[in-house]
């Protein structure tokens, strides 16, 4: 899933490229990408540079790659995108609602947001038909999918009663959803319920 989304980030990005590739060349210098990740570089990275490798993009010969990872300290989001614009890049990539979220209020630089759960519930779009603005958003829907993985529990075990999530509480799509939201009062007694745990 990783890849598949971050190839599918690498080819939006592309595109994107293609556009800026004009006054690129006037210029003479290497189109610039910045990415802004909410979580782990090591989560995103490799496979964004793996679909650009796939699409016969290598960094340093077709394109200059500018990296700012939060590890998921989101406060430190909005100085990173700042640091990030300052370099002067064609185009941001997002990895997680947050980082797109920043870079959104930060900047009107094109935008591809990947790996967005929902973009539209979160505020990055308006519809998806037709996100319009600078935003090009890549969902996997999770969130859609939070009742039939609630439903492929109780069928697996009819007696099930509890379901336990951990999320993290600063991602405004993590808690735009949960998937207990599902288990509903049923013959077998499953219910549910929030409680929160602060973790450091």
């Amino acid at each position: 899933m990783q890849l598949l989304m971050a190839t599918r980030a690498a080819l939006s990005v592309l595109l994107l490229l293609a556009i800026a590739d004009g006054a690129s060349a006037q210029t003479g210098r290497l189109p610039r990408v910045g990415v802004l990740i909410s979580g782990a570089e090591s989560r995103f990275l490799p496979s964004f540079r793996e679909g650009m490798r796939a699409l016969d993009y290598l960094e340093g010969r077709n394109y200059l790659l500018m990296v700012r990872a939060a590890e998921g300290a989101y406060d430190r989001l909005p100085r990173l995108v700042a640091e990030l614009i300052e370099l002067k890049p064609d185009v941001i990539v997002t990895s997680g609602v947050p980082s797109a979220l920043a870079a959104k209020r930060a900047t009107a630089l094109p935008i591809v947001a990947a790996s967005v759960g929902d973009p539209v519930g979160v505020g990055l779009v308006t519809n998806l038909a037709r996100p319009g603005g600078h935003i090009t958003a890549l969902s996997h829907f999770a969130a859609d999918l939070s009742a039939k993985q609630v439903d492929l529990f109780k069928q697996a075990i009819p007696t099930l009663s509890q379901i336990a999530v951990l999320y993290n509480s600063t991602n405004p799509l993590a808690c735009s959803y949960s998937p207990t939201d599902s288990l509903t009062p049923s013959p077998h007694g499953s219910r549910s319920s929030r409680r929160r745990v602060d973790y450091q």
